[in-house]
């Protein structure tokens, strides 16, 4: 007879998902049992070994993957290359580490050819930046430009937290990454207030069917300017027929927001100001 608990540990006992926040967890199971209020209501009966109970444990880790393994590597390579990081002091490799750091995980390997235009135009638009938020940040603090600024990450991983921390501390970055369920607004609006705040390529991710959570988060956000991304081209690596979102544009006008875009190959950005 498992408890919503015993579910959860049933689900992350899969390695490439077992840095994955527990609250966040619960929530897609919570969804998943709303589906099905038959299997809800037989739950706390049913056998582990059941196919409804296996049934439920796969459902959820596919939504799992969709949301969060579809982006990561191999955690153990990472941790190689943080260990090399930690015994080397010459700038060129430290840069060469970094890259493949970078490359470890999909959405930061897509972006890092581009990586110095896409912040040159960032910075064009709102100024280098003293405080910085990244939601549902990945990686990607490793390929931030500006080393003065304070870098908080936002991420549901521990694994890649634990990445970003221990990367900040062996380059000397003063910045955090902390574990936050970015669907809770509250806890969006008690980061620090912040220049800059990178939405990359999440809002998409986080919700399916509406953009309500996308715009609570974008007025939540403490931060000046946000810069929100998607992508231009669909899984199977064929270019999207519309890359422009409309709706946000129709959100952003509606809220009062301007905003300019910008496009590389594979994402379109949007750099929207707040105030």
């Amino acid at each position: 007879m498992p408890t919503r608990e015993d579910v959860v540990h049933d689900i992350l006992a899969k390695k490439e998902l077992s840095g994955i926040e527990h609250s966040f967890v619960k929530a897609l199971l919570e969804k998943e049992l709303r589906r099905q209020p038959k299997l809800a209501h037989q739950l706390d009966s049913l056998s582990t070994r059941s196919a409804a109970y296996k049934a439920l444990i796969k459902a959820v880790r596919a939504v799992l993957r969709r949301n969060v393994g579809l982006f990561e590597g191999d955690p153990r390579h990472r941790e190689t290359l943080l260990a090399e990081l930690r015994q080397t002091s010459i700038p060129d490799r430290r840069e060469e580490i970094r890259e493949h750091l970078l490359s470890t995980h999909a959405s930061t390997r897509e972006r890092l050819p581009y990586n110095a235009q896409v912040y040159e135009k960032i910075f064009a638009l709102a100024g280098e930046p003293k405080v910085v938020l990244d939601i549902g940040c990945g990686l990607n603090p490793l390929s931030f430009p500006a080393d003065n600024a304070t870098y908080v990450g936002v991420d549901i991983d521990r694994t890649l937290c634990s990445a970003v921390e221990q990367y900040f501390s062996i380059v000397g970055i003063e910045g955090e990454c902390r574990i936050v369920d970015v669907r809770g607004m509250e806890q969006i609006k008690r980061l620090p207030k912040a220049d800059l705040a990178l939405v990359f390529k999440l809002l998409e991710v986080i919700e399916q069917k509406d953009h309500k959570l996308s715009e609570l988060m974008i007025k939540a956000l403490p931060a000046r300017w946000v810069v929100v991304s998607f992508p231009t081209m669909t899984t199977s690596g064929r270019p999207m027929r519309s890359p422009r979102r409309v709706w946000i544009e129709k959100m952003l006008a509606r809220l009062g927001y301007d905003y300019t875009t910008f496009k590389i190959p594979n994402e379109i950005f949007y750099v929207i100001k707040k105030e």
